[in-house]
């Protein structure tokens, strides 16, 4: 098969539309909002839906709903909160990466010597 490999599913509305809006707002936005927060400078691997949009596709498409995000931001701190906004333990201003409850799990978290390894697919390896 010659040319660009067409991807065969598009889960959630992951679209092409989708992948250049991502690839654009990551050249736009390089360094990782909740890495900044603390003072570090890392690169930007994910743009972070800050409030989830749970399929709502005005909340997806909205630039004003996303945030530059390293893998471990995005699958470990926003992980946990979301848990905490879920269980209404915060509001959804504290969704944002840069907010003062995920500096907080930032800095309760970032030098732990049992920090996770983060596998090639940005999820936290197994026993690490």
């Amino acid at each position: 098969m010659r040319g660009r490999p067409t991807r065969l599913r598009q889960p959630r509305g992951y679209d092409e539309q989708w992948f250049r809006a991502r690839s654009n707002y990551l050249h736009a936005h390089r360094e990782c909002v909740g890495c900044r927060a603390v003072g570090l400078s890392v690169a930007a691997d994910v743009v972070d839906h800050i409030v989830p949009h749970k399929g709502d596709r005005t909340l997806f498409r909205s630039p004003d709903n996303w945030q530059a995000a390293c893998y471990w931001h995005h699958n470990a701190v926003k992980e946990a909160l979301e848990k905490l906004w879920e269980t209404g333990a915060i509001k959804v201003d504290q969704l944002r990466l840069d907010s003062t409850e995920a500096i907080s799990i930032t800095k309760r978290n970032l030098f732990r010597r049992e920090r996770p390894t983060i596998g090639a697919d940005g999820y936290p390896k197994p026993g690490s």
